[in-house]
């Protein structure tokens, strides 16, 4: 668990204790998805699941190795404060939309891996909108979109709404040049 330095943890807790499940099982398939996490991996797992490097971005969620791993890897999920900190103002979790726009290659293979069958439908649907409007920021044509998605219906459906969201955030999150 994460905590503040008053002590109050950041998020539920994992019900039962010592919960032992994939790292999709617990946080994501869960919906314990809003509240960080302290996660600690052993290094011969971090090392067989590097980090994706895109060129020209510098931000990309970490959950996205989770994930893959969790395909693989069990974990032991504990509700022991193991990491105390606070957020700031101008830090990532407050930038997070806006540092996505600005790595949207990223952003659109980490929302790939969202939108496997192991993920539950409404992080999957999510997931689906994410693909498409990080797609559109990166300049991919909504027919390569479709044609890149791992669940095809699923971005059809989404195709409409995910393509309005973009244009939504691009005129609130984008500063104007």
């Amino acid at each position: 668990m994460r905590a503040y330095p008053d002590g109050k943890i950041n998020g539920k807790e994992f019900i039962p204790d010592e919960k032992v499940a994939s790292y999709i099982e617990a946080r994501i398939n869960s919906d314990d998805t809003m509240a960080d996490k302290a996660e600690v991996f052993k290094t011969t797992c971090l090392k067989e699941f590097p980090f994706p490097e895109y060129p020209g971005e510098k931000f990309l969620g970490e959950d996205i190795v989770w994930v893959r791993m969790a395909r693989k890897y069990m974990m032991v999920h504990i509700n022991k404060a193991i990491y105390i900190g606070n957020y700031l103002e101008d830090g990532l979790t407050k930038n997070r939309r806006l540092n996505n726009i600005k790595s949207p290659v990223g952003c659109m293979n980490r929302a790939k891996e969202f939108m496997m069958p192991d993920i539950n439908k409404k992080h999957r649907m999510k997931a689906a909108l994410q693909h498409i409007i990080y797609g559109k920021f990166a300049g991919v044509s909504a027919a390569a979109i479709l044609g890149d998605s791992p669940d095809k219906k699923l971005t059809l459906i989404c195709l409409v709404p995910g393509l309005i969201l973009q244009k939504i955030w691009k005129r609130k999150f984008v500063p104007k040049s």
